[in-house]
């Protein structure tokens, strides 16, 4: 995974590509990206909306479910028009999936704003309500609690009915998955390191969430 196919794609797909700029001027590939915490994001990134940190490790932990083998994704993309295995919904898939449900008027103002499968899946602090949030829109009567049920039963109930564990994620946490089949795949996970690219420090197996109960979701 070069640091084009990351800054361009992979940030398109999280659904945050105002950071396409910043990722590439950082020469962010693979490697890169599978060492970055929250903490590299919020001063090396200048990525200050918690809610996007939590996107991005998010998109990151998925990615290394499939040991940042870019061919595997190719069964991502199998799901762009299906109902299936939301914990690998691109951006573009979650925003389309609201828009069929009738509710496009909480899909057109999730644009750039970072929702994706593997957020709503993975992140145990994420709810339903976090998306009526993220659309800046108050429950209206009849579709923000439809588009609540709606959530609940793709989101809640695939947490809940099958279990698996990511033994490594930048999130640090075993998140509740039901993907449905084996995301475990072999393949390299970028290019070789460069001297000019950034310098990730040093740390521990610390969580990069350390210090960090929930999502605070701000104007994005």
């Amino acid at each position: 995974m070069d640091h084009h196919w990351v800054s361009k794609t992979w940030l398109g797909d999280v659904g945050l590509p105002q950071y396409s700029q910043v990722f590439h001027n950082q020469l962010v590939d693979g490697r890169v990206l599978n060492s970055i915490t929250r903490r590299d994001l919020e001063t090396i990134f200048n990525v200050t909306n918690k809610f996007h940190v939590t996107s991005i490790l998010s998109a990151i932990q998925l990615l290394q479910m499939l040991n940042f083998d870019k061919e595997a994704r190719i069964f991502v993309y199998t799901c762009e028009n299906r109902d299936l295995d939301p914990v690998v919904w691109t951006s573009h898939r979650v925003i389309k999936w609201i828009r069929d449900i009738d509710l496009k008027e909480y899909a057109d103002s999730l644009q750039n704003s970072g929702i994706h499968g593997a957020v709503m899946v993975l992140d145990p602090t994420f709810s339903v309500w976090a998306v009526l949030l993220l659309t800046q829109n108050k429950i209206k009567t009849n579709g923000g609690l439809c588009l609540c049920a709606y959530l609940f039963l793709l989101i809640i109930c695939k947490r809940i009915n099958n279990l698996s564990v990511v033994s490594q994620s930048p999130l640090r946490f075993n998140p509740l998955v039901t993907v449905g089949r084996d995301l475990t795949f072999q393949g390299g996970c970028g290019s070789p390191p460069r001297e000019d690219r950034i310098k990730i420090l040093q740390r521990t197996k610390g969580s990069p969430m350390h210090g960090y109960s929930s999502i605070e979701i701000t104007n994005v």
